[in-house]
């Protein structure tokens, strides 16, 4: 008997110890991002802090764009490609925007293995098997458990841990990145004069090699995006804009050319954006201020409207979640037309320039019908989203 009692204690020893761990571990595991409630951007921009200088979501709203920033302080390109990989995982992305500063990091930079790169690239990204991946990917192997219980890092010195350290961690690890009402965009109002003259060299055909190991990840970049049915633009932002900078772009600009994807170099549109480098310049000519993220930002927005079509999201999971039901949202085209009309309304209405019929599992097998009632369905299907687009849309059919 007192056997079976003392192994009862170690028992609930070892519940409490572990539950212990797993509650201090969730405490101390970074808060992941409003980026991932949502089921549908119409862009999303991905790179490094030239990315979260140039891009604000505000702004993009003026236009009817639902968009997001999930740039990060010097981003190297094998990062990018998990933070590319993990946003098509959890949504459907009509545009991905990489500004392309990342792509000019050497092999022996100290991007690919700064701490303060890793947190800045993992600490915010959902537990998945592509942060999984990543950490075993990205992060050097005895450094590894720490990205998967934050508790590993401090456990060797707590004799050495202080005020200082703990205010680190907060910094670094718990405390947002971004005020999170700017989904990711980093505001900042200051201006320092940039003196240099910029103008004079943007517009050099010099070229320069572009580490391949970048290369590699912006290829599986484009694979990525053409898998998941992604527009990929690139962009350069405006600044920085020095020889080096201007070089590697051009040939980065040669490997859009090959692929058939467009890269728009702000650094040769400085006069159309009509930027001010006494005023739009955040630290003398490095990153864009709030007034210069602005002007950039409007000509993107605008741009994206005119030439891409921002198509609906996808119609069965937002079904399911705003009726509650796990009944095929096709079967609603005969039964329950106001709220197919509904959905698709919506979507026009949040600036969705291209709309599917709500056909994708119309088969008579799926819908249990014959050949009549599977034709009255689509017939419905295609007046509902033909009424609701109303001139403002095109209307595609989709097909399962």
């Amino acid at each position: 008997m007192k056997t079976i009692n003392n192994f009862i204690k170690i028992i609930i020893f070892l519940v409490v110890l572990n539950g212990g761990i797993l509650l201090i571990t969730y405490v101390l595991t970074p808060k992941i991002p409003s980026f991932y409630w949502e089921k549908h951007y119409d862009a999303v921009f991905f790179g490094t802090s030239q990315s979260y200088c140039s891009f604000d979501p505000l702004i993009f709203d003026e236009y009817d764009l639902k968009t997001y920033n999930r740039g990060r302080q010097q981003q190297t390109m094998n990062y990018t490609y998990y933070y590319i990989k993990d946003a098509l995982d959890v949504c459907d992305i009509d545009v991905v925007v990489l500004e392309v500063f990342g792509m000019f990091y050497e092999e022996d930079d100290t991007g690919f293995i700064s701490e303060g790169v890793r947190d800045s690239s993992l600490n915010d990204m959902r537990m998945s098997e592509t942060k999984i991946e990543a950490i075993r990917e990205c992060v050097p192997e005895e450094m590894q458990i720490s990205y998967f219980f934050p508790l590993d890092k401090y456990h060797f010195r707590w004799e050495e841990l202080d005020y200082a350290s703990w205010n680190g961690f907060y910094n670094s690890a718990l405390k947002p990145y971004y005020e999170e009402a700017d989904r990711g965009y980093k505001r900042w109002t200051e201006s320092e004069v940039c003196v240099d003259d910029y103008w004079s060299i943007a517009f050099s055909e010099i070229r320069r090699d572009v580490y391949a190991g970048n290369i590699k990840y912006l290829d599986k970049i484009y694979e990525l995006c053409q898998k998941k049915g992604a527009k990929l633009i690139l962009v350069k932002a405006p600044l920085p804009c020095y020889d080096r900078v201007i070089e590697e772009t051009n040939t980065v600009s040669d490997w859009a050319e090959e692929h058939d994807i467009e890269l728009i170099n702000y650094m040769r549109l400085q006069d159309v954006l009509e930027l001010n480098f006494y005023t739009d310049s955040l630290d003398g000519g490095t990153h864009l201020n709030e007034s210069g993220a602005g002007k950039v930002s409007k000509h993107l927005a605008a741009y994206l409207k005119e030439n891409y079509l921002i198509c609906d999201g996808a119609f069965g999971t937002y079904y399911a979640e705003k009726y509650n039901t796990k009944e095929l949202p096709e079967i609603a085209n005969l039964s329950a037309p106001e709220r197919v009309r509904e959905i698709h309304e919506e979507y026009v209405s949040a600036g969705a320039k291209l709309i599917r019929t709500n056909t994708f599992a119309a088969h008579p097998d799926l819908l249990n019908c014959g050949q009549g009632l599977l034709a009255e369905n689509v017939k419905s299907a295609c007046r509902l989203a033909k009424e609701a687009a109303d001139g403002k849309a095109y209307v595609a059919g989709d097909i399962g």
